[in-house]
C-alpha cells in the first residue's frame, strides 16, 4: 500500500502523537491525515489538553489535517448509525468518533487508525479493514528504518510519560512479545 492510502484516524492515535509534539513524525510517513467531524469534535473539546486542541486547529488551518463530514442519507451515514448502535459489535455501543472512522473506512475502502482495540476490533475484523495503532506505526517505522532505536524508545517513553495507553512498558517489550501477535490478529496496514 502506498503513502497516499486513505487512512482515517480515530482521536486516540492522532492525539498520542500530538500530545508529545510528534505530529511531524506522522507527516513523514503519511501524505495526509484525515479525520471525521466527530473525531475533530473530540480533539477540540474543552476536555482535550490545550496543546492537542491548538495543534489540531493549527494543522487544520494549514490544511495538513483534512476534516470530513458524513453526509446524511449516505451509505457512510447508515454504517455510522449501525456501528454506533452496536450492530456489528455484539450490541456494544461505540462512540461517535470510532463509529465515524469505521464507517468511512468501510465505504472508502480505507485504513482505520485507532488504539481503542476493545471498541473497534470486532468491526475491523468483520469488514477485514486494514488497521493501524500507535504501536504498529512505531514498529513498522522502526522495521523500515524510518526511525532509529533511540528515536522509537524516546517516542514510546514520552507517550508513557503522558499516560498514553500502550500495550507494553517499553517499545522492545512490545516488539519482541506483542508485535507478531498483532500482525497475525489484524489485517495490518503496511507503511
Amino acid at each position: 500500500m502506498s503513502k497516499d492510502e486513505l487512512v482515517f484516524y480515530d482521536a486516540d492515535v492522532l492525539s498520542s502523537f500530538l500530545n508529545i509534539g510528534e505530529s511531524d513524525f506522522l507527516f513523514n510517513i503519511f501524505s495526509k491525515i484525515i479525520i471525521l467531524e466527530p473525531v475533530y469534535n473530540e480533539l477540540t473539546n474543552m476536555n482535550t489538553p490545550e496543546l492537542v486542541r491548538n495543534k489540531v486547529n493549527e494543522l487544520v488551518d494549514k490544511k495538513l489535517i483534512r476534516v470530513m463530514e458524513i453526509e446524511v442519507q449516505s451509505k457512510t451515514y447508515d454504517y455510522f448509525n449501525s456501528i454506533e448502535n452496536g450492530k456489528y459489535s455484539n450490541g456494544k455501543v461505540l462512540g461517535k468518533g470510532e463509529s465515524a472512522t469505521l464507517a468511512k473506512a468501510i465505504c472508502a475502502k480505507g485504513v482505520v487508525a485507532s488504539n481503542n482495540l476493545s471498541d473497534v476490533a470486532q468491526v475491523v475484523k468483520k469488514f477485514e479493514l486494514p488497521f493501524l495503532t500507535s504501536s504498529l506505526i512505531l514498529a513498522q517505522s522502526f522495521d523500515n528504518g524510518i526511525i532509529t532505536v533511540e528515536q522509537v524508545e524516546n517516542i514510546w517513553g514520552k507517550m508513557l510519560d503522558k499516560n498514553i495507553s500502550l500495550p507494553n512498558s517499553s517499545f522492545f517489550d512490545y516488539y519482541e512479545k506483542t508485535y507478531e501477535l498483532d500482525k497475525k490478529e489484524f489485517n495490518v496496514f503496511w507503511i
